[in-house]
């Protein structure tokens, strides 16, 4: 796939209206989940950064009531009114109606992102595990090579550092689905059972997710619904010992995962 490089320092016009709406600061561009104003913010770009632009797409309409956004590689998108690109660019720039579908969702949907946020909780400062003797900080972020040296931490900071970390867990669930697959499994996930799977595999860890029976049976070829039903609601103790918020998260996600969608996320991934 093709990328197109431009310059927020040059290419973004930064007008009163996006200095007001900006959530983080007047020199940064908010990054959203899909193509509207009331989407999750998971990135800001500075006035020097360098984005890759990926295609463009149509959404609901943002600040001057145009409705065209651009997809970057973050899998974020931006109010096509801050890019302003030459022309040779912007014919080049495909429709990401036409790019989708190429490889499984990087990404939950909102749904599965505001479960992760309930049930891990938010820390504004590194605190220490006492099960594992680990640090984390925002999300259930862990703190290593030297990312959590400030005392503390936004919201706003925590959420862009879910976004990387969920990207992790999204690879971690493809390659467990894609290898040692039964061939009579018929594998195909909407959305909603993307992102349950990707909550509870946030929660546990990815190398007990590729070794557990619910992962298991799934790539043998056992009926989804019931497998998951079967399964998932297991993953709710610590050390042998019952833990509440960890039955009602996979509740939670069980019910998420019932959820009917139309809309794909593996193998193959639509995005709007």
């Amino acid at each position: 796939m093709r990328t197109f490089t431009t310059s927020l320092a040059l290419s973004v016009a930064f007008v009163a209206t996006a200095l007001a709406a900006s959530p983080f600061s007047d020199t940064q561009l908010a990054c959203r989940t899909a193509t509207h104003d009331d989407s999750l913010i998971v990135r800001a770009y500075g006035d020097q950064d360098v984005i890759e632009l990926l295609c463009h797409a149509t959404g609901s309409a943002t600040f001057n009531r145009t409705t065209e956004w651009v997809r970057t590689n973050d899998y974020c998108y931006l109010p096509a009114y801050f890019i302003q690109l030459d022309d040779a660019t912007s014919q080049k720039l495909p429709k990401c109606t036409d790019i989708d579908g190429e490889k499984p969702c990087v990404l939950p949907n909102l749904a599965g992102f505001k479960l992760i946020e309930r049930y891990d909780g938010f820390l504004d400062h590194p605190q220490v595990d006492p099960l594992t003797g680990l640090t984390f900080i925002g999300f259930s972020h862990l703190c290593e090579s030297g990312d959590c040296t400030r005392e503390s931490i936004t919201k706003k900071e925590a959420t862009v550092l879910l976004w990387q970390d969920i990207r992790v867990v999204t690879a971690c669930l493809t390659q467990m689905l894609s290898v040692g697959v039964s061939p009579r499994a018929r594998l195909a996930f909407n959305d909603n059972m993307w992102s349950a799977l990707a909550s509870w595999t946030f929660s546990i860890g990815c190398d007990q997710a590729a070794q557990s029976p619910l992962i298991r049976r799934i790539k043998n070829g056992e009926p989804l619904m019931a497998v998951v039903a079967a399964e998932l609601p297991k993953w709710n103790s610590v050390n042998g010992k019952t833990v509440a918020k960890l039955t009602a998260r996979r509740d939670a996600e069980l019910s998420l995962f019932r959820t009917s969608s139309s809309r794909r996320a593996f193998p193959h991934c639509d995005r709007r």
